[in-house]
């Protein structure tokens, strides 16, 4: 499990404290398009009433995600202090860390770059059912540096439809 790096807590300014202490999982979807191996996500969910409801039936909507894609030689984790603040504005927040990466496993008969990364994202969103039709809105994909280009070749994986 990868360490958050942590100073004296009484250094820390209030918020940092909280955001670290916002409840999250931390989770591994097997990545069918990369061998099975596992990719690691953190997820946090926004809190009970702040994301919208069908008024027309008793169907629950889900909430819009934002899928976070970090940068060169970083992991999900990076996210840890920003992404408490997306999930209380209402969003399911979805850190992932690219195979080779943080927690993630890598596979050695398999090569790295944009378009694997790509395929292992669609793979999660995949799994998480960020693409269900009862979600408020499809997922917003962000990306970080390298992130970005993942991000960029994810929305070229997925109908246009897909992406928030």
């Amino acid at each position: 499990k990868m360490a958050l790096p942590l100073t004296d807590k009484e250094s820390q300014p209030q918020w940092f404290s909280w955001a670290l202490n916002y409840p999250m999982e931390s989770r591994f979807v097997k990545s069918k398009s990369s061998n099975n191996i596992n990719i690691h996500y953190l997820q946090w969910k926004p809190p009970k009433g702040k994301f919208g409801y069908n008024n027309h039936s008793n169907v629950e909507t889900l909430p819009q995600s934002v899928v976070l894609l970090h940068g060169t030689a970083a992991h999900a984790h990076w996210y840890h202090h920003i992404a408490p603040f997306i999930s209380e504005d209402g969003y399911e927040v979805v850190a992932i860390s690219f195979s080779g990466h943080g927690d993630s496993d890598i596979d050695p008969n398999m090569k790295s770059g944009f378009s694997v990364w790509s395929k292992q994202v669609v793979d999660v969103c995949q799994e998480l059912k960020l693409f269900d039709s009862r979600r408020i809105s499809m997922p917003i994909i962000v990306g970080h540096s390298l992130g970005s280009h993942v991000a960029e070749k994810v929305c070229t994986e997925v109908e246009p439809s897909k992406i928030g």
